[in-house]
């Protein structure tokens, strides 16, 4: 049976934890990086509570929003509370990364006692490689990582309730009281509830029906409490079975999975078979690359985005082999080589180690959906997050181990204590150190691809992501130049040549962006934004029918992307079709109530077609969205000037001056006012 926990945490843990605490803290007020941009500020999604819902509900295909339920609850709690503040989201993950500090130490201590083996300072120190790793810092420094923390949380609870669950049920052949009864029962519902919370968390939740399996199988023989009541845990098991094909059909994850193995691989590959092949040797090489990582964590080594081209892409050119290829197999090969012997000591090791060898498989069993199923980018460190749970444990065992062999026997054990507790917490310090190193790239968006772009001079993304940043900033040229590199160093990387069509829209060049914009359509014809873009272009170059297509096509697309919706609205009305362009900017704002642009087109879209009136609901809802807008004051005075609200107007037009005092449309107006008391 398993040792009782002590009362009071370790100390040095507790040390540990508010150390983390205060490395990441430095950092809560950090920008907002790459994909949270799309998936946390421009989302409109993300400030409607029940969008997650609806999408689990009434979505059709693969829907993130409704497979990762509980994470965008969360992030819509934290705009709820905060709106765009970094400082609530980057908050959230780290309690959640120090609540996963605080499970992998119970967990540790759980597994170490049920093996035979001593829990301190196993589990502690486990506990602490975990809270202070630098490759777990992107999981927690990346906002929209939060699914993969929040999996962690989940899947942990898991665990430590299921051994929970075990030593309430009965031996066999034994009753159990009533009290006894309702605990087992308590604990066998709770375990499953946390089981549905990971497995609405993020997908690779899965793995609990064969992570489960492993931790019993390799237990069974060592503790009896297991060896006893396996037999009684068939129901909960069928159960978690039941809810992990509930989830991935749910949320549509086999159907994409099914497209991007039958469909969409198959057309680079020339079959499934081949697909998967190829997917599975290169994930053999990445998967080794994180292990590296985890023994040898050197801040210029982690890399927050990688080349992500599948091998396939490397050796091949439509299903043709490219000349040299075969080079570019040595190191994917031999990787395969060096996993299959650590799997085969990992097997060979269970009964002698069983501890070590659970800790090894922890981390293949955590990562096979990784490595199994295809993925767009082929290798992003915060996918190590739970295989690190493994990964530190099998590390704490390792070093806990060693000190013991090279401890000299003439040492008192007083003496041992506190050497192992200074190289222990050296060690720690160590990796903080590096943890917070690795943290100052992720201060501000420039720095952050900075740094992506000084690992990797080539790197398509870093190029794009800075172009994005000198685009911000009205530094167009500065823009082209990355957008130029992005595209010569990766000519299939259509976002790079979208964003350089939009740039040389943006510069008065419309053929050029014409041209830019329809080879990101060619390579990429799924590109919502590249669709606007271009219909964008099309309208400069009057073109309206021919931009409404366009419009079109993006919002099918993406059906909530608000700025098509209003775009396709203008289009609309210059080509002469009012009545369709209110009701396409009804249903844009029907998505984001909150776009101000939107409501002000809407009212100046009512003005033109007369309908006085109605113009001034949008048009006063503008102004209380932007009140430093002075168009949206002066359209909202012209709308009360039409129907005789001249004081009303006279006082928008002031704002409106006051804002902007060469608002000249705004001075003319008022210089027309009759002047009349309200």
């Amino acid at each position: 049976m398993p040792t009782r926990p002590d009362k009071h945490l370790p100390v040095v843990l507790i040390t540990t934890l508010a150390l983390t605490a205060a490395i990441y803290g430095r950092h809560l007020n950090h920008a907002f990086q790459y994909d949270d941009l799309a998936k946390i500020v421009e989302n409109p999604r993300l400030r409607d509570l029940a969008a997650p819902v609806d999408a689990l509900i009434g979505g059709t295909g693969y829907r993130e929003l409704a497979t990762r339920l509980l994470p965008n609850l969360s992030l819509s709690l934290n705009y709820r509370a905060g709106g765009l503040d970094p400082f609530g989201y980057h908050l959230g993950n780290l309690l959640l990364h120090l609540a996963n500090c605080l499970l992998v130490w119970a967990l540790a201590r759980s597994l170490a006692g049920r093996t035979g083996r001593r829990q301190e300072p196993f589990a502690t120190l486990a506990a602490g490689l975990f809270a202070l790793h630098p490759l777990n810092s992107e999981a927690v420094a990346y906002a929209n990582a939060r699914a993969n923390l929040m999996v962690t949380t989940f899947y942990l609870g898991t665990c430590l309730l299921l051994f929970a669950t075990l030593d309430a049920l009965p031996r066999r052949n034994s009753g159990l009281q009533a009290g006894s009864r309702v605990r087992a029962s308590v604990l066998a519902a709770s375990t499953a509830i946390t089981a549905a919370c990971a497995l609405m968390s993020k997908e690779m939740a899965i793995t609990l029906v064969a992570m489960i399996p492993v931790l019993l199988a390799w237990l069974a023989p060592h503790d009896a409490h297991v060896r006893q009541r396996l037999a009684a845990l068939r129901l909960l098991y069928v159960a978690l079975i039941g809810l992990a094909a509930a989830a991935v059909t749910a949320g549509g994850a086999l159907d994409a999975i099914e497209h991007v193995v039958a469909v969409a691989g198959p057309t680079h590959t020339g079959g499934t078979v081949s697909y998967l092949g190829w997917t599975w040797l290169g994930q053999a090489q990445v998967l080794l690359h994180y292990l590296a990582l985890a023994l040898v964590p050197w801040p210029s080594l982690l890399n927050a985005c990688r080349d992500n081209r599948h091998l396939y892409q490397s050796v091949l050119s439509e299903g043709a082999w490219i000349d040299g290829a075969g080079s570019k197999l040595v190191v994917p090969l031999a990787s395969l080589g060096v996993l299959s012997l650590l799997v085969l000591m990992v097997l060979r090791e269970r009964r002698r180690r069983p501890l070590l060898s659970l800790c090894g498989a922890w981390v293949f069993v955590a990562h096979a959906p990784h490595t199994l199923l295809p993925r767009s980018e082929v290798m992003v460190e915060y996918r190590t997050y739970l295989p690190m749970v493994g990964a530190c444990m099998f590390l704490s065992y390792a070093l806990v181990a060693a000190a013991g062999m090279a401890t000299p026997h003439t040492w008192s054990p007083r003496r041992v204590k506190q050497v192992a507790t200074t190289a222990g917490a050296c060690l720690l310090l160590s990796l903080g150190a590096l943890t917070y190193s690795r943290l100052a790239a992720w201060t501000t968006v420039e720095g952050f691809w900075q740094d992506v772009l000084d690992k990797d001079p080539d790197s398509p993304r870093a190029h794009n992501g800075l172009g994005d940043v000198a685009r911000r900033v009205g530094d167009l040229e500065r823009a082209a130049r990355h957008y130029k590199a992005a595209a010569k160093s990766n000519p299939q990387y259509a976002t790079a040549h979208s964003n350089l069509g939009a740039v040389f829209a943006t510069t008065g060049r419309p053929e050029l962006a014409q041209k830019a914009l329809e080879l990101a359509l060619q390579l990429d014809p799924g590109a919502a934004y590249a669709h606007s873009n271009l219909a964008n272009v099309l309208i400069e170059l009057g073109q309206p029918v021919s931009a409404i297509t366009h419009y079109r096509r993006a919002i099918e697309l993406e059906p909530r992307f608000v700025e098509a919706h209003m775009n396709l609205a203008r289009a609309h009305l210059l080509a002469g079709e009012p009545s369709q362009a209110i009701a396409r900017y009804q249903k844009g704002l029907a998505i984001d109530d909150q776009f101000a642009p939107g409501h002000r087109a809407l009212g100046q879209a009512l003005l033109q077609m007369g309908r006085l009136d109605a113009a001034q609901a949008p048009l006063e809802r503008a102004v209380q969205l932007a009140p430093d807008d002075p168009d949206s004051r002066f359209h909202l005075a012209r709308a009360r000037a039409y129907v005789g609200r001249h004081h009303a107007a006279r006082a928008e037009l002031e704002q409106a001056l006051q804002l902007s005092p060469e608002h000249r449309a705004a001075r003319a107006l008022l210089s027309r006012l009759p002047r009349e008391r309200p």
